[in-house]
């Protein structure tokens, strides 16, 4: 009997886990926040910056999480306040 390869995950994959890239549309959107609220958080240093090539962007979600886990240890949260 043949083994059944493992698929992979695409809930865990959208947590962080692995090297997942998105869009900012995509991540405002697993975010719950406007495009335009991820660019300023970015010029705050609250999230890495993009990979930019050519005209696309994408943001490694692993690093996003990890960015707005610390910031949200430190006491001020990705508001700034």
């Amino acid at each position: 009997m043949a083994r059944e390869k493992p698929q992979p995950d695409a809930k865990a994959d959208r947590l962080g886990e692995g090297d997942a890239f998105v869009s900012t549309e995509e991540l405002a959107r697993l975010l719950g926040v406007d495009g335009s609220t991820l660019r300023r958080w970015e010029a705050r240093g609250l999230l890495p910056a993009p990979i930019r090539i050519a005209r696309t962007v994408r943001w490694q979600l692993s690093k996003v999480i990890t960015s707005l886990n610390r910031s949200s240890t430190d006491g001020y949260g990705a508001t700034g306040k």
